[in-house]
């Protein structure tokens, strides 16, 4: 008759492979899947009236300085003011 196997014994260890390199890290936006807009552009559309720019820091933070014409919405209220957001235009957030 075989031996039996101990209860404790160990699983076989799992098979693992290195990752596979590729030729560049990947960037954040890639990463966190958040589209990134060149100041410029923000520039631009703002001064045609084409996005709105909301400033998500603190209220400290926004009384200190902040860009003239910038909503501010700290980013612990976004959720809340969702449906009250202009839908006809792109929406630009920052902090720092």
């Amino acid at each position: 008759m075989p031996p039996m196997a101990s209860p404790r014994a160990a699983a076989p260890a799992p098979v693992t492979t290195p990752p596979v390199l590729t030729e560049r890290e990947p960037t954040k936006e890639e990463v966190v899947g958040v589209p990134r807009t060149k100041p410029e552009d923000v520039l631009q559309g703002f001064e045609a009236h084409a996005l709105t720019i909301i400033d998500v820091r603190d209220a400290d933070s926004y009384k200190e300085r902040h860009i003239p014409g910038a909503l501010h919405i700290p980013l612990a209220y976004i959720a809340g003011e969702i449906p009250y957001l202009p839908k006809d235009k792109p929406i630009v957030t920052y902090c720092t």
